[in-house]
């Protein structure tokens, strides 16, 4: 199921979320970094990844891309909402936020680590981070009513750098210097454990006088963002459940993880500090949603091995 790194991984992810909390001070120099981390962990993911193979296996299947493309920023976030909206409505804008943002820039680089039909994964970071923009303030006008102004062309143009600047790099890496590809593939674990680090410090240190000034409204924060992990793994496991496995995993990342940080950069820009917390707190799911994909593999591989042999024999 779960391996010591994966172990290890977590407990990276989590100490670094409670030293930022609890050192703010030390983690200070951190908080410029998170928007550079998300850079870098597509930068792993690209350095293993073979752009054109890639782009003939989208072109393949581009319609079922539109179809998770659509659920991802339009179906689920207006279910999500108007779930919210009866049940716990002062946290519904804050679920749409987070549901209806683009996929997260982790999702490349944990598609490979996890076997997931990585094409798909990037397919769908590419396509909802640039319709996102689009698509997020008119469901925020539309179903909440509240207005959102947002440059289409400043924050494409921001994503299309921080999606396309790692993947120009990883290229005029692997043409030119194959010992240094091949040194960074062999150490991506290891650098991708400093990455989330300082991501952690970076993002919960600049909330840590929040945090411990209001526990109690982060508690309910952090159940939210946990009901909203359950919430993507479930419907995205039900939505492609005639899909083969790697399909399977490539939809609990694409719509689990999610991208927070533009969804707390958004929430912090418009709105109150409930939104940004939500998104900031729902990286605890976020890193704790590995360890049910993790199951979810290992069942669905002892699945297709013990069909295997009964295949053969038809």
């Amino acid at each position: 199921m779960l391996h010591s790194k994966d172990w290890l991984m977590l407990a990276v992810a989590f100490g670094s979320m409670a030293a930022g909390v609890f050192l703010p001070d030390l983690a200070a120099p951190f908080r410029p970094l998170p928007v550079y981390c998300m850079m870098a962990l597509l930068f792993l993911g690209f350095i293993s990844l073979d752009p054109r193979q890639a782009a003939l296996d989208i072109r393949r299947e581009l319609s079922y891309v539109m179809y998770l493309t659509f659920l991802k920023l339009v179906g689920l976030p207006a279910v999500v909402y108007l779930l919210f909206w009866y049940v716990l409505p002062r946290y519904a804008l804050a679920a749409l936020l987070l549901t209806g943002i683009s996929s997260g820039m982790v999702t490349v680089f944990f598609s490979q680590l996890l076997g997931a039909n990585t094409p798909q994964v990037l397919s769908l970071l590419v396509a909802s981070s640039v319709l996102a923009p689009l698509t997020l303030p008119a469901l925020v006008k539309l179903l909440a009513g509240q207005a959102m102004t947002v440059s289409y062309t400043s924050m494409a143009g921001l994503l299309a750098l921080i999606i396309f600047t790692p993947l120009a790099a990883a290229e005029l890496i692997k043409r030119f210097s194959l010992r240094l590809t091949r040194a960074i593939e062999s150490r991506k674990y290891s650098l991708s454990l400093v990455i989330f680090a300082c991501t952690n410090l970076g993002i919960f240190s600049e909330y840590s006088s929040f945090f411990r000034q209001e526990p109690r409204l982060v508690w309910s924060a952090l159940l939210v963002a946990v009901f909203l992990g359950v919430f993507y793994f479930i419907a995205a496991a039900l939505l492609v459940r005639r899909r083969p496995l790697e399909d399977h995993l490539a939809a609990l990342l694409g719509f689990g993880m999610t991208n927070f940080v533009l969804a707390l950069v958004f929430g912090a820009r418009f709105f109150t500090p409930l939104e940004p917390t939500v998104a900031a707190l729902y990286s605890i799911p976020a890193f704790g949603l590995l360890v049910p994909i993790n199951v979810y593999r290992s069942l669905g591989l002892r699945k297709r091995s013990t069909a295997a042999p009964s295949e053969s024999e038809i």
